[in-house]
């Protein structure tokens, strides 16, 4: 009854299974197929270095707040491809502080990466 009211979705599940793999998967480590906003949060992380960017920055270039900022940190990393991987215990940042605020910063381990991944970007 169900197949003869909304039809077969067998097609369509699998069309949006591939869509969502390269999504996820970033070919080559460059940030190709990202957003313009993708890349300046990149930029803006990566400027900052060891002193961080304030989380309320963070957020609203992701349109998130309060406790969602490190949620969309983490599929943020994953989509530039500054990290890898199917599960989300690893964190690319760390806290600190920036003036008298909260903040976030690129692990010092890497920062190399994301600085690599900036210059492929503009190139």
């Amino acid at each position: 009854m169900i197949v003869t009211k909304y039809g077969n979705l067998t097609a369509d599940t699998e069309k949006v299974a591939k869509v969502n793999k390269a999504t996820r998967q970033n070919g080559g480590g460059s940030l190709s197929g990202t957003t313009p906003v993708d890349t300046v949060v990149l930029r803006t992380l990566v400027e900052a270095g060891t002193t961080g960017v304030a989380i309320t920055n963070v957020g609203e270039m992701l349109s998130r707040r309060g406790k969602a900022t490190r949620g969309a940190l983490r599929e943020w990393s994953k989509r530039v491809g500054l990290t890898q991987g199917e599960d989300n215990s690893m964190d690319s940042f760390e806290e600190c502080r920036v003036g008298t605020v909260r903040g976030l910063r690129i692990k010092p381990s890497l920062l190399e990466v994301a600085k690599e991944l900036l210059k492929s970007s503009s190139a």
